[in-house]
């Protein structure tokens, strides 16, 4: 779960992500991975798509260009 009180925001996972975004896991990957955008800043910072946790960052990037 996201823990966003005080501005504090924790590691999630990706079938969590996908869960409150109401899509499927496969659903989550396709948007992430189909956007430039948000591959290109994801390379940026060091992203490893074999992790199942997006990390606060990752999340940063993914919301910024998804929504929350």
């Amino acid at each position: 779960m996201v823990k966003e009180s005080l501005g504090h925001v924790k590691a999630i996972s990706k079938s969590e992500l996908a869960e409150r975004y109401g899509v499927h896991k496969e659903t989550l990957r396709r948007w992430i991975y189909g956007n430039k955008n948000i591959m290109n800043e994801l390379s940026k910072i060091g992203y490893n798509k074999n992790n199942n946790l997006f990390t606060p960052k990752e999340l940063e990037i993914i919301y910024k260009f998804l929504g929350r």
